[in-house]
């Protein structure tokens, strides 16, 4: 189904509207970030097709590649330790093992 912003504009107004703020400001408001929103979709789909085409082309499994991910992230960024912080992952390698040169694949 295609987009419009007036129909994105009224859906996401009605969801956001509290009894304090006014129904057209919300919508105004509201509008401008969907037309923002509908702008961008078209290129982030443009390259998210790329991305899978070039994962298949090349015999990757994008599932299986974002997990891998995940769980290097997971060892690198402990939340125990690292929860609140925006620290780069050598600031906890006293605590992970994980250097520039150690510990970088899952």
């Amino acid at each position: 189904l295609p987009l419009h912003v007036g129909q994105l504009c009224v859906a996401i107004a009605a969801s956001t509207t509290t009894s304090t703020t006014s129904t057209s400001a919300a919508t105004s408001t509201t509008c401008a970030a969907a037309a923002a929103v509908i702008v961008v979709l078209e290129p982030m789909a443009q390259l998210l097709a790329g991305l899978v085409r070039l994962a298949v082309i090349s015999d990757i499994y994008l599932f299986q590649a974002i997990y891998k991910k995940m769980a290097l992230n997971r060892k690198k960024y402990p939340v125990e330790i690292c929860k609140g912080k925006a620290g780069k992952y050598t600031e906890y390698s006293s605590t992970t093992g994980i250097t520039k040169t150690h510990g970088q694949s899952v």
